[in-house]
């Protein structure tokens, strides 16, 4: 989605995929280690979420990181994700 979306060269694709590919190997490192509390994990995957997002916008031009913020405001939010506002609550009819 993001080599469309934002028009990535094939050096920006790869370097994109391999950043995609640790924070795989992170989450996965994370969910697995038994000595952390729900809340520490929690808590460690949104941090690798962030860094995540500024090694990627570290890689863009200037327009493509402004594609790339109106993507991070529309991105389906996570429970416990406070940084693109409020909860909306449960979806209507609930």
């Amino acid at each position: 989605m993001l080599t469309t979306t934002l028009s990535l060269t094939s050096d920006q694709q790869t370097e994109v995929r391999a950043i995609f590919e640790i924070m795989r190997l992170k989450m996965t490192e994370i969910m697995e280690d038994s000595t952390l509390s729900k809340e520490a994990k929690m808590a460690k995957l949104k941090e690798l979420r962030v860094s995540t997002d500024v090694a990627i916008k570290a890689l863009l031009t200037t327009d493509q990181q402004k594609k790339f913020d109106e993507l991070q405001k529309n991105r389906p939010r996570r429970p416990g994700d406070r940084q693109h506002g409020p909860d909306p609550g449960p979806p209507p009819g609930e």
